[in-house]
C-alpha cells in the first residue's frame, strides 16, 4: 500500500515509508478491522433483514389476498 501510494505521489506513501512501526500497525489494523467490521455489521443487521423480509412477504401476500377477494 505504501508502495502504491508513493507511486501515485500520495502523502500517505511518504508518511508510511518514513515510519515503519506505524506502517505495520496501520496494515494490521486494516487487515483485522475489515473482517471484524463486516462480522459486526452482519450480526447486528441480521435481525433487521429478517424483519424486512417478513414485512415484504406479508405485504405481497396481503396484496394477493386482497386482489383475490375483490375479484
Amino acid at each position: 500500500m505504501a508502495f502504491a501510494a508513493s507511486l501515485n505521489q500520495n502523502p500517505l506513501g511518504d508518511f508510511l515509508s518514513g515510519h515503519p512501526v506505524l506502517s505495520s500497525i496501520f496494515f494490521v489494523f486494516i487487515t483485522l478491522a475489515t473482517p471484524v467490521i463486516a462480522a459486526t455489521a452482519t450480526h447486528y443487521g441480521a435481525h433487521r433483514m429478517q424483519a424486512w423480509w417478513e414485512w415484504k412477504t406479508a405485504k405481497t401476500e396481503f396484496k394477493a389476498l386482497s386482489r383475490d377477494v375483490l375479484l
